[in-house]
């Protein structure tokens, strides 16, 4: 499978969005790449609401799939940004 084409360029919107379509596609290694990347640089813009929008997104996706462990550091991840905000 083709990773998915993450561009320096693109906005954290961008990201979301591509992540969104790779879900909906059921490619869900894609789309939780898309959406780690588009927190990230939001976090990193100092959008602390948009960073935990997709760390939440990323969770539900995360407990839909049975992966639990990293469902919790999702939302642990959310947490952390809500402190430091």
């Amino acid at each position: 499978m083709k990773e998915p084409t993450i561009s320096h360029q693109m906005s954290p919107l961008e990201l979301y969005n591509m992540g969104l379509e790779f879900i909906s596609n059921e490619q869900y290694d894609d789309g939780i790449k898309c959406w780690k990347e588009a927190a990230q640089r939001y976090a990193e813009m100092g959008d602390t609401e948009r960073a935990k929008a997709c760390l939440n997104m990323l969770s539900s996706v995360y407990q839909n799939l049975g992966y639990m462990e990293e469902a919790i550091e999702a939302h642990q991840k959310t947490y952390e940004i809500s402190q430091h905000a």
